[in-house]
Order: C-alpha cells, then structure tokens, then sequence
C-alpha cells in the first residue's frame, strides 16, 4: 500500500505544481511504456489526464479473476486493479465512462451499475504480462463464470482488450 500512496503522491505534486489553464497532464514517470490514459472530462472547469504504466498499476491493490471468456481457450487467471478501486484511487468520480481500445473501439456506459464492482482492469494471464496478441496489456474483463448476468452481449461488449483509454465523461 505504501508503493502505491507513493505513487499517488507524486501524480498529486505533478497535477498541481504544472498545471495547464484548462488542461492537465499527468505521467507517473518511469522506464516502462505509458498503458493507460485516464481522462477526467466530466468537468467543465479543468480536464485532468493521468497516464499509468504496468508499475504503477502493479503497484495498486490487485484482484484476480478466475474464469473463462469467449475469446480464450479453457479456464485462465486474469490479475488486475478493479475498475471503480483504479477511478476512486485517482481521486476520479463520475457516473458515466468511456472505455478505448487502440484500435479506437470504444464503448460508453454507466458506472453504478452493480456489475461494474466485479470489472477488472487486467495486464497479466495465468501470472504473465498479456501482449497486443494476446489481447493485452490491458483488458477490461468481467468474471464471466461467477454468474450468467456477466454473460451477455452488453457485458461482451464492454470488456474490451487492448485497451488503453479511459474517459470519465459525467
């Protein structure tokens, strides 16, 4: 935990010593590649980007999932940071997101929905970091073998891998 209060404390000091008039940008800094950009455009006021990489996700209370999808083969172990933990760590609260794939295939949708408590943001399978083959780094999953109301073409549609955005819209 104190890994991750570090990391926090450091997007804090960066987010408020450069901020930019109506925009601003923050980069946990390190030597592995940016992941993960989230974006707080729900306010009119200022719009606040925090970019992540695999450490400093790593570094955030992790969950597993146990389950098999429609796109892999058998039963894997995705670990992650759960969605609502990953916005409410950042300090970011909405009521509605947008979630991107690199590819720019992205989905919209609300956040107090109960299924969303389950939703990892996943960056390894069966213990390794996932590839852009694989689906990964990151991949928005769901426990799709817990119960049949994660097996649906709504909860398909938001699990998107290769994802590297996140919008805090409303």
């Amino acid at each position: 935990m104190s890994r991750f209060l570090c990391i926090f404390l450091g997007i804090c000091v960066v987010a408020f010593s450069t901020s930019v008039p109506g925009h601003a940008k923050e980069v946990v800094q390190g030597p592995e590649p940016v992941l993960l950009e989230i974006t707080d455009i729900s306010s009119r006021e200022k719009e606040v980007t925090i970019s992540l990489d695999l450490p400093a996700l790593d570094g955030m209370e992790n969950q597993e999932i146990v389950t098999s999808t429609i796109w892999t083969n058998g039963v894997n172990r995705f670990e992650g940071v759960r969605l609502t933990e990953l916005l409410k760590n950042l300090d970011l609260s909405g009521n509605k997101i947008r979630v991107t794939a690199i590819n720019d295939y992205a989905v919209e949708f609300a956040l107090n929905e109960p299924l969303n408590d389950d939703a990892i943001v996943a960056f390894r399978m069966n213990g390794e970091p996932m590839s852009r083959r694989g689906k990964g780094p990151l991949w928005l999953l769901y426990p799709f073998d817990q119960s049949a109301k994660y097996r649906t073409e709504t909860i398909y549609a938001r699990s998107v891998w290769q994802l590297n955005r996140i919008d805090v819209i409303e």
